[in-house]
C-alpha cells in the first residue's frame, strides 16, 4: 500500500467535514516552532489563513493573465522563481508522465483534470543527530515543524470536528507532545531494536489521547529535556505561552502525576482480579518506569541521591563532603532542591530501581504477551562472552585486579557480590558499544546485584569505588543536562572528598567496619582499604578526564571511542 503524508490524509477525509477545517486544524498543529523558544523567546501560534482553503488555492494556481505587461510587471515585483523544493516534490504521476507538476493538494491540476490518482510521495522524517544530552543552544532549529506519523495524523482526522480535544489541550502541551517525538526513538532505544522503537516512536504517542498516564509521561520527560535549551538560573521565568505556566513549574507538576500515576497503577495490578484490567496496565508500568528513571538520572537538582548514606553519618546535603569552601556554610542555597513526591528520608535512585524491577517482575509475563515486550530489550541482552572479537575493558580488569588484592578485607559474600557486579558493569558497557547508544550502560543499576546496595550502606569502600567509575561512565555519556550539576557530579565529588581534605580521617565514618578476624591480627584491614583502595592514582586521572573540557561525547557512536581513550589513559 502506497504510502500518504499527512496533508493528503486530511485533505482527502470524509465528505461529513469541510476542507477549510481540515486545513485549520493542521496548521494549528504544524505551527508549533520548538526551535523558536531559545533564550526565552516565547513561541506561539500563526493564525490560519483565510485564503488558504482549496478552492482558493486552486484558483490561484489556475489564473490566467490577459497581457504581457501584467506579466513582466509581478516578475519584476517578486524575485526569481528557485527550483522546486525537494520537500515539495511532484504528484507520482506526473514524475512518471515527466511533466512539470502544480503540486496542489489534494490533486494538482492535472490529475484533476484527467481524473487519475494524484498521490504523493512521503518524505521520511529527518533524524535530529544529537545525542541524548547535546546541547540545543547550538541548533538553529530543533525541528520546524512538528511531523506526525500516518496513526498521529489519523487520530487527528477522527478528532477535526472534536472542540473538546482541543480545549483540554494547551498550546504548551502540544510543543511538548512535538518535541517527544524529535528525540523519543534514539533516546531510548536503537537503530538495532526496531521493535523498541517502533513502541517509543509510535505506540506510546498514539496512546497520548486515550490514556492520560502515558500522556502525563510524555509531558514530564518532554518537559525536563527542555530545560537545557536555556540558562539553569532562569527556569522559572520561562513560560512557551504567556498564558501558561513556567516550564520549571510544568516540569514538577507533571513529575509529580507520574509518581502517583505509577503507584496507583502498581496498586491496581496487586488488587485487581480481572486479567483484562492487568493487561492494560502493564504498558503503563513499562513506559512510566522507564521515564521516572531517566528523568531522575538526567535532573539538575538534587530530587533524590544516588546512594543515601545517613545511616553512616553521611548528608548529601552536608557542604563539607563536596567541593566547597567552609566559609560558605552559612549561606542557604534552595536552588538545589526540586519540589516533588519523595519526602522520604531513605529514598534514593537504587530503592526507587528496586521498585521498579519489582514491578516489573510482577507482571514480566503479561508483558511479554503484550505490545510493550520490546521494553524488556531482550534483543539486547547480548553477553561480552558470546563475542569472540571482544577483548575486554582495560578500566574492568583493573578493577578485578585490585578486588583480588584485598579479597581478605571482605567476606565471601562481600566478595561474590563486588565480583558480580564488576561483571554486570563490564556486560553494560559492552551494550553500549555494540548497539552505539548509551541506555545500556544506563540500566547498570537495574542489573546490580540485591545486596550491592546493602554493602554500599555499609560503608564498603570498593563498593564506593565501582559506584564512582560508574557515576564517572554516566557522566562521560551524557546522562545529564548539565555536566556541572547531577547526581552522578555529586557523588564524584563525594568519593573524592572521602580521603581529599581530610574528610575520611576527620569525620572517622568507616572505623571497625571491617574488622575480619583471619587470624592475621598485625593487619589493619581498614587502613589497607583507606591506602590501597580509596581514592588511588587511577581514580585521579578518571577523575581529571572527566572533567576535561577538551572531551566531549557528541554522538552515540562515539561511545566505543570512549573507552579507547581510557585505556590509552592506562585506566
Amino acid at each position: 500500500m502506497d504510502e500518504i503524508g499527512v496533508e493528503d490524509i486530511l485533505c482527502s477525509s470524509s465528505e461529513g467535514s469541510s476542507v477549510s477545517d481540515n486545513i485549520d486544524l493542521i496548521e494549528l498543529i504544524e505551527s508549533i516552532d520548538v526551535g523558536d523558544r531559545v533564550d526565552g523567546v516565547n513561541a506561539s501560534f500563526r493564525e490560519p489563513s483565510c485564503d488558504d482553503s482549496l478552492e482558493m488555492r486552486h484558483h490561484k494556481n489556475s489564473k490566467k493573465f490577459k497581457n504581457k505587461d501584467e506579466i513582466s510587471n509581478i516578475k519584476n515585483k517578486t524575485k526569481k522563481r528557485r527550483p522546486p523544493s525537494l520537500k515539495n516534490p511532484a504528484c507520482l504521476s506526473c514524475k512518471k508522465l515527466k511533466i512539470k507538476c502544480d503540486r496542489v493538494k489534494p490533486k494538482c491540476e492535472y490529475c484533476h483534470h484527467t481524473g487519475r490518482n494524484c498521490t504523493y510521495p512521503v518524505l521520511a522524517i529527518e533524524n535530529l543527530n544529537y545525542n541524548h544530552n547535546s546541547s540545543f543552544k547550538n541548533k538553529k532549529k530543533l525541528q520546524k515543524k512538528l511531523q506526525m506519523d500516518l496513526k498521529c495524523a489519523e487520530f487527528l482526522v477522527n478528532q477535526r470536528n472534536s472542540n473538546t480535544l482541543l480545549l483540554n489541550v494547551t498550546a504548551t502541551e502540544l510543543q511538548l507532545l512535538a518535541f517527544y517525538r524529535d528525540f523519543n526513538a534514539q533516546w531510548f532505544c536503537c537503530e538495532e531494536n526496531p521493535e523498541a522503537a517502533k513502541v517509543w516512536s509510535e505506540t506510546v504517542p498514539a496512546l497520548w489521547k486515550e490514556n492520560k498516564n502515558i500522556r502525563d509521561g510524555i509531558y514530564c520527560i518532554s518537559s525536563i529535556r527542555l530545560w537545557s535549551e536555556y540558562d539553569l538560573n532562569s527556569l522559572q521565568n520561562v513560560r512557551l505561552n504567556q498564558e501558561d505556566e513556567s516550564l520549571y513549574e510544568y516540569t514538577g507538576k507533571y513529575f509529580g502525576l507520574c509518581i502517583q500515576a505509577l503507584q496507583e497503577v502498581c496498586s491496581a495490578i496487586i488488587n485487581t482480579k480481572n486479567q483484562k484490567d492487568i493487561d492494560d496496565k502493564v504498558g503503563e508500568i513499562m513506559v512510566l518506569n522507564y521515564i521516572i528513571f531517566s528523568f531522575l538520572g538526567i535532573h539538575p537538582h538534587k530530587v533524590v541521591p544516588l546512594i543515601n548514606l545517613k545511616g553512616l553519618g553521611f548528608d548529601f546535603d552536608d557542604r563539607l563532603m563536596f567541593n566547597v569552601n567552609d566559609n560558605d556554610n552559612n549561606n542557604d542555597n534552595d536552588n538545589g532542591k526540586f519540589d516533588c513526591d519523595y519526602d522520604d528520608d531513605g529514598a534514593d535512585i537504587f530503592s526507587i530501581v528496586s521498585g521498579f524491577k519489582s514491578s516489573m517482575a510482577a507482571c514480566f509475563d503479561r508483558v511479554v504477551a503484550s505490545d510493550f515486550k520490546a521494553l524488556l530489550y531482550l534483543k539486547e541482552r547480548i553477553r561480552p562472552e558470546e563475542d569472540m572479537n571482544f577483548t575486554g575493558f582495560s578500566f574492568i580488569s583493573h578493577l578485578y585486579s585490585k578486588l583480588d588484592r584485598v579479597k581478605l578485607c571482605f567476606s565471601t559474600d562481600e566478595y561474590n557480590t563486588l565480583h558480580q557486579t564488576i561483571k554486570e558493569l563490564e556486560v553494560c558497557a559492552y551494550r553500549s558499544t555494540k548497539f552505539e547508544y548509551a541506555f545500556p550502560l544506563f540500566r547498570f543499576l537495574f542489573h546490580v546485584p540485591s545486596n550491592f546496595k546493602t554493602i554500599l550502606k555499609n560503608g564498603n569502600i570498593f563498593a564506593m569505588k565501582v559506584l564512582f567509575i560508574y557515576s564517572c561512565a554516566c557522566v562521560l555519556t551524557c546522562f545529564h543536562l548539565f555536566k556541572e550539576t547531577n547526581i552522578w557530579v555529586d557523588f564524584i565529588y563525594f568519593y573524592r572528598n572521602l580521603k581529599v581534605a581530610g574528610n575520611y580521617q576527620k569525620r572517622n565514618k568507616f572505623r571497625n567496619i571491617y574488622n575480619i578476624d583471619t587470624g592475621m591480627n598485625n593487619i589493619d584491614y581498614e587502613n589497607v582499604l583507606y591506602d590501597t583502595i580509596l581514592w588511588d592514582s587511577d581514580d585521579q586521572k578518571l577523575y581529571n578526564f572527566v572533567f576535561d573540557s577538551r572531551f566531549q561525547l557528541t554522538r552515540h557512536n562515539e561511545i566505543e571511542s570512549l573507552f579507547q581513550k581510557l585505556e590509552e589513559l592506562h585506566i
